[in-house]
Formats: C-alpha cells, sequence, structure tokens
C-alpha cells in the first residue's frame, strides 16, 4: 500500500513539473510573439516615415553644369548653386534638340551643359541625392533671309546677323508659312529666295556652317506694286 502511494505521489510530482514547465514554455513563447509584434510593428512605423520624409524631401532642380566628379556635380542657375550627388542607383539620360530621349551615362555630361536632376533633399548637407539626371540639349534660335534652296540637297541657306548658315530639311522638320494673316503647314518647295525664315536650329558640332532646321516660320517676301503712270494734266494758257 505504501508503494502504491508513493508512486501515485512521485506521478503527480512529475506531472506538476511537467505543468509549470508546459506553463513557462507557453509564457515564453506568448513574451517572444508579442515581442516580434512590436519589433514588426516599429518596422513598418519607421517605413512609412522614410517614405513621408522622401516624399517631403523630393525636389528637382534645373541648371547649368559648373563641376564635375565621379560622386557628384554642381548645377548653377542664376546665381545660385545646386550641390548634386550621384550614386550607383542613379539613371542617366539624354535629351536632343528634337525632344528624343535616351539613355546616358555620367560621362557624357559635360561642364557647360543643362541638366535636370529630381531627387531628395538632402538637408543635412544641403545637397540633392539624384534619383535621375537629364542632359539637355537646347536648339538655338535663329532668323534671315533665304539666299539658296537646293531642293535636290534637302536644304536652303539663310544670311542671318551670326553669318550664313545651311539648314537641313529633315522629315521631322517642321514648317509653317504665314499668308494672308493665317499660318498653314509648308515643305522645303514653299521657301524661295528673298523670303524672311525664322528658326529653331540643331547645329553640327563638327561643321558651325550647317544646322538641322527644326522648326520654320516662313514668311514670304513681299511683292512691291511696279509703279503706274497717273495722268499728267497740262494747262494751257486762256486766250483773252
Amino acid at each position: 500500500m505504501k508503494k502504491i502511494i508513493f508512486v501515485l505521489l512521485l506521478v503527480l510530482f512529475v506531472l506538476s513539473i511537467s505543468a509549470v514547465v508546459n506553463a513557462q514554455e507557453e509564457s515564453t513563447d506568448s513574451e517572444e510573439t508579442g515581442i516580434k509584434e512590436k519589433i514588426n510593428d516599429l518596422k513598418e512605423r519607421l517605413a512609412t516615415r522614410v517614405a513621408e520624409l522622401r516624399a517631403q524631401n523630393k525636389r528637382s532642380f534645373y541648371g547649368v553644369i559648373k563641376e564635375k566628379s565621379e560622386t557628384s556635380m554642381v548645377l548653377l542657375y542664376r546665381d545660385e548653386e545646386i550641390p548634386v550627388a550621384v550614386d550607383d542607383e542613379t539613371s542617366y539620360f539624354s535629351i536632343n534638340a528634337a525632344g528624343k530621349q535616351s539613355d546616358a551615362t555620367l560621362t557624357s555630361f559635360e561642364l557647360g551643359e543643362t541638366a535636370t536632376v529630381f531627387g531628395q533633399l538632402d538637408l543635412d548637407n544641403k545637397t540633392v541625392i539624384a534619383s535621375y539626371l537629364y542632359e539637355q540639349q537646347l536648339s538655338l534660335i535663329d532668323h534671315g533671309a533665304v539666299t539658296e534652296v537646293d531642293e535636290d540637297d534637302g536644304s536652303f541657306t539663310i544670311k542671318s546677323s551670326s553669318g550664313s548658315i545651311t539648314l537641313d530639311y529633315e522629315i521631322n522638320t517642321r514648317c509653317t508659312v504665314i499668308e494672308d494673316d493665317e499660318k498653314t503647314r509648308c515643305g522645303l518647295t514653299s521657301i524661295t529666295v528673298g523670303d524672311q525664315v525664322f528658326l529653331r536650329i540643331d547645329p553640327d558640332a563638327k561643321d558651325l556652317s550647317r544646322a538641322t532646321a527644326l522648326r520654320i516660320l516662313l514668311v514670304p517676301q513681299l511683292e512691291v506694286p511696279s509703279p503706274t503712270s497717273s495722268p499728267v494734266s497740262t494747262t494751257h494758257p486762256v486766250e483773252q
């Protein structure tokens, strides 16, 4: 009988220890779960706050490239200098005078060219962290009188204040003519010697005397009316 009672007490003791251990393990698991939930909640809050700060600090600037290195450049807009930082995540693009966009690299950005940067403003360093950089090749504006038209070559020549320049008329060239106070589309065949033209052009980097005509506003030469003879009245003395 005593043996049976001893065995029962031993079993009860073992079961009680197991219950305590299980309760502690469940409590520990519950605490770990709570800690993980708090950590995840904190991460979500931090990510949301970072996204808000980035959205608030998004900036875009435009200017002339004054300085450039492998990790930065300085844009000059009027009298304001804008420091720009670049890294491996920065994307580069080039926009030519005709408005076509293509991929570029940092090495293609040259001093004196114009560029536009999109990125986040680092308030501490007062620097724009560039996400996108666009190199812009701006077209020039010129005007003058047409001195020659070569339809076989697909070009025409004008004489302007900067000298004589030959302009290539290409497929993407847009020509508008003003006639009778109205604007209509035109082509190379509409241009004649003596016409006045106002142009937006893309200069040839290798030949300064040649360029591509991007936009043309054509003002035909006015026809000067030939003088007409008017009857001449003569007076005769009246005999008395």
